[in-house]
């Protein structure tokens, strides 16, 4: 609105709505150079006992099944809110899924090779 330009990936987290559990959220960010800091929401309000999803595993060397589904059932819920606000993540992957580690809240995290839902085929990998 006010004429400057940003990252895809601060546009694509603003289309996010706040207020969701499952998506990390964008408080601001500032450009230094060619370089770009993002102050997240997980980087000030970060749980204590909070891990990403690749760690926690190789950790444990495995899930429950149990647990496995509530986490997985948790990123699916991410995933259509994304998509909901016409925002598409393309890189689901373990390190890209922050747990709090206390109420076993997963949240995606990293739009870095995200893109706007379109209707018409994807053509280029990402990821």
């Amino acid at each position: 609105p006010d004429g400057t330009s940003a990252p895809l990936e601060i546009v694509l987290l603003a289309k996010v709505p706040t207020g969701f559990p499952g998506v990390l959220q964008l408080l601001e960010w500032l450009e230094v150079s060619k370089d770009i800091l993002m102050v997240l929401y997980w980087m000030l309000e970060r749980p204590e006992h909070s891990q990403d999803l690749q760690h926690f595993i190789g950790a444990r060397g495995f899930l429950p099944e149990e647990e496995a589904r509530e986490l997985f059932r948790q990123v699916l819920e991410a995933v259509r809110h994304c998509t909901s606000c016409g925002v598409l993540h393309r890189d689901i992957k373990p390190e890209n899924i922050l747990l709090d580690l206390a109420t076993g809240q997963a949240k995606l995290i990293d739009f870095g090779c995200g893109t706007y839902l379109q209707e018409t085929a994807y053509t280029h990998f990402a990821g």
